[in-house]
């Protein structure tokens, strides 16, 4: 299973609100008197007739790393948790659930996960734009044939598909929300953290714009090879010369303003409008870097726009762990989880697995 964990999760989880409920494993599952079979799920109840607010009794609670109630209950309305203790009474309102021989955890969230909403919806480059646009202050640097690859106005939460079938199965292994990353292009758009609750988009988005992602690199999709840019150079340069745009836009409707909108207005632009929480510091940047390299030159990049960076990926992240220390750079490790194979082991050459047992450690 591939998937991507946020470092410090719990803390994410707990403040969505979402936690995961987990049996034990086979053979410690407590059995109710009388009755050999292993303790049933709750019955789930349709969308419209679940309650407002339920309880539930005495599980073992991992409520932090390290901090464990070997017998609580936990009160949740209306999608969040109200309360958490060891001698807590149920309100006469809830929906109890007995928890014996089941353990309360915070939920897992799968961090940059790019399923979750409609590819296929269109997206604009830098926004339509006609030939006499090209005499414009704001975009005489961005030509309409140079923008490949630059949609920051796209936002993930107004493109959602609920996928019920994907969403249960994230649930049962215990991820309970889903940081919904936009693909493709190296300014992708801006992400959304969506509840697994199944609930529609209106109810189950949690945080939203969560982040604006960028992909500094020279593949990022089908037919990305042609035309401009090609070289990792010419990526850089385009990404500069947009935040550059940004920059020269800010300053012409921020003019406009001081001089009491007095004057011709400056045109508006979309994608230029989405790039100014990122260049005041408002929204974070997630940078898809897997390489000491390429998460140099991600934070290098961050640090020219005053920008507040998030790497994503993140394989070689532990050969710089000083520099992301020091900066307080967060990181959101991909990770691919498969089962032991001895016979794979051997087949790898001695530098190869001498790179994986470093990582490791």
């Amino acid at each position: 299973m591939r998937t991507r964990i946020l470092l410090d999760v719990s803390a994410l989880a707990l403040a969505a609100g979402t936690w995961s409920l987990a049996q034990p494993p086979r053979g410690q599952r407590q059995q109710r008197p009388g009755n050999d079979a292993a303790p049933s799920a709750p019955t789930v109840q349709p969308r419209g007739l679940q309650p407002r607010a339920f309880v539930i009794t005495d599980a073992k609670v991992v409520t932090a790393p390290g901090h464990v109630l070997p017998k609580a209950t936990i009160v949740v309305r209306d999608g969040l948790i109200e309360a958490v203790g060891a001698d807590l009474k149920a309100p006469p309102d809830a929906l109890k659930i007995k928890g014996d021989g089941l353990t309360v955890y915070p939920g897992f969230v799968d961090a940059c996960g790019t399923w979750g909403y409609d590819t296929a919806l269109r997206r604009s480059e830098i926004g339509p734009t006609a030939p006499e646009d090209l005499a414009s202050e704001s975009l005489a640097a961005t030509k309409a044939d140079n923008r490949k690859g630059l949609t920051p106005e796209f936002i993930v939460n107004q493109a959602l598909k609920i996928d019920d079938e994907a969403s249960e199965a994230w649930r049962k292994v215990g991820f309970t929300a889903h940081l919904v990353a936009p693909d493709g292009g190296f300014m992708s758009g801006q992400s959304a953290v969506v509840s697994h609750s199944g609930a529609a988009p209106r109810d189950a988005i949690l945080l939203a714009p969560f982040a604006m992602h960028f992909a500094l690199k020279t593949s990022f999709g089908p037919g990305s090879g042609e035309g401009y840019p090609r070289a990792l150079m010419g990526v850089f340069a385009h990404c500069r010369q947009t935040l550059l745009d940004a920059q020269h836009y800010q300053r012409l409707h921020q003019a406009f303003e001081n001089n009491g909108r007095v004057g011709k207005r400056p045109p508006y632009d979309p994608s230029l409008e989405a790039l100014l929480p990122v260049l005041d510091g408002k929204l974070p940047v997630v940078f898809e870097a897997d390489g000491r390299d390429a998460i140099h030159r991600s934070l290098d990049f961050a640090a020219e726009f005053k920008l507040k960076p998030i790497i994503s990926g993140g394989r070689e992240a532990w050969k710089l762990a000083d520099r992301l220390t020091r900066e307080q750079v967060p990181v959101i490790l991909h990770l691919a989880f498969t089962e032991p194979n001895e016979e794979r082991e051997k087949e790898l050459s001695r530098r190869a697995l001498d790179e994986r047992r470093r990582i490791r450690a």
